[in-house]
């Protein structure tokens, strides 16, 4: 039921100056329109602009709206202008708070939104794949990875800086069956691979190899997940490494690994790494044969990238390495009010 005083929201926030971004070091026009979802109009509607950022700062905050009728929206009569200095980060997100009054029931009204620093960080990974690499090798055994099926806890290096989908890495939970998962309260291991995204992993995964795959200790001779830290923070890379056989019904006694993989998060510079020592397969799956190689944000939606599905993708040698196209930001001469000769930070007089 449509209420019949007046309701207002928020529309839509558009940077109007030049490029149409905020970057560090910048003084940017802005409108914030504003919609009424109620049955009355709403009248002498004024608005006061507000941020709670650090290193932002509204050179002008009020502006008065013209009237807004019922399913209809305004934008502001006066630009707001909002400075930016030099300490906020490329890729940070700005928050702002929008407070408006009008007549009627219901004012005030508080409207919050946020708008990025600079261009945004690419939302989905790329892979590049090459050959002729050397793997490396894991140290510290995970305990209670020598199994079939089976989800571990992977502890992590201490204070270890490392971000997936621009997300900080904070737990690590490995699937024996060939796949990382990232920030999961709970987990459940699944054998049964295909294509991406899948809803059993709902927290950002990473499929290395994503098989069914055993490193029981009646299976493999050797078998487990194995760790690594390589140098010193902030520059360190953790290293992850399974060492397994693609499960087979009657296996007779150990034998040594088929499937011998290992993957390599860096920190700082977020960039991730897959290496394949071993991937002869056995029972078939040779190269990935059989397997998922790729990386996902959720287990549903448009968020994941599909290096290959049931394809003899990988050989001994093969290297992958994922990355996501950083933040890009223009530094600006000056926030708002320390301009030279009163020139725009994107270049208007």
């Amino acid at each position: 039921m449509v209420s019949p005083d007046p309701s207002l929201n928020f529309g839509l926030a558009t940077v109007t100056s030049e490029n149409g971004i905020i970057e560090p070091q910048e003084c940017n026009t802005l409108d914030v329109a504003i919609s009424n979802a109620g049955g009355a109009t709403a009248n002498v509607v004024n608005a006061v602009l507000s941020s709670s950022t650090p290193g932002v700062t509204i050179a002008q905050a009020n502006s008065g709206y013209p009237a807004i009728p019922s399913g209809e929206s305004r934008t502001n009569d006066t630009d707001y202008e909002v400075g930016t200095d030099g300490t906020i980060a490329c890729g940070a997100v700005a928050s702002f708070t929008h407070t408006v009054t009008y007549q009627g029931a219901g004012a005030p009204t508080v409207l919050n939104f946020n708008l990025p620093i600079g261009q945004p960080a690419a939302t989905n990974y790329t892979f590049a794949s090459e050959t002729g690499a050397s793997a490396p090798v894991g140290v510290t055994f995970v305990a209670g990875s020598q199994d079939d099926d089976s989800i571990v806890t992977v502890t992590l290096p201490a204070s270890f800086n490392f971000s997936i989908y621009g997300t900080p890495l904070t737990q690590l939970r490995a699937d024996t069956n060939g796949v990382l998962i990232f920030n999961a309260g709970s987990a459940t291991s699944t054998a049964t691979n295909g294509g991406l995204p899948v809803s059993a992993y709902s927290a950002p995964a990473l499929f290395a190899l994503w098989d069914d795959l055993d490193m029981s200790t009646t299976v493999v001779s050797g078998g487990g997940i194995y760790t690594q830290v390589n140098g010193t923070a902030p520059n360190r890379t953790f290293d992850i490494q399974w060492r397994a056989r693609r499960w087979q019904n009657g296996a007779a006694t150990p034998t040594i690994p088929s499937m011998d993989f290992t993957v390599r998060l860096h920190e700082t510079n977020n960039r991730i790494e897959l290496f394949y020592a071993t991937v002869t397969g056995n029972g078939g799956g040779g190269s990935g044969a059989s397997a998922t190689i790729g990386v996902q944000g959720a287990g549903t939606g448009s968020v994941f990238t599909l290096f290959s599905n049931g394809t003899a993708s990988v050989s001994i040698g093969s290297k992958i390495t994922a990355t996501r196209a950083p933040a890009i930001c223009t530094v600006g001469p000056g926030t708002c009010g320390a301009l030279p000769n009163n020139v725009f930070a994107n270049g208007f007089e």
